[in-house]
């Protein structure tokens, strides 16, 4: 009978892991896209500076 090679020592690090890399940048990038929509609305909303909110009513 031939013995059977453990199919879980070939593995490696990088192999095992690189679904969780995918994950943390799709999570990133969905942060940089929030932001960029985010600064995107607020200039749109002639926004003036920290402090101040812009109004419907603003000119």
């Amino acid at each position: 009978m031939e013995e059977q090679q453990n199919k879980y020592q070939e593995q490696t690090l990088f192999s095992i892991t690189w679904p969780l890399f995918i994950e943390l940048a799709l999570h990133l990038g969905m942060g940089i896209v929030a932001t960029l929509m985010l600064s995107q609305t607020l200039v749109q909303e002639n926004y003036s500076g920290p402090g101040s909110y812009p109004t419907p009513y603003s000119d």
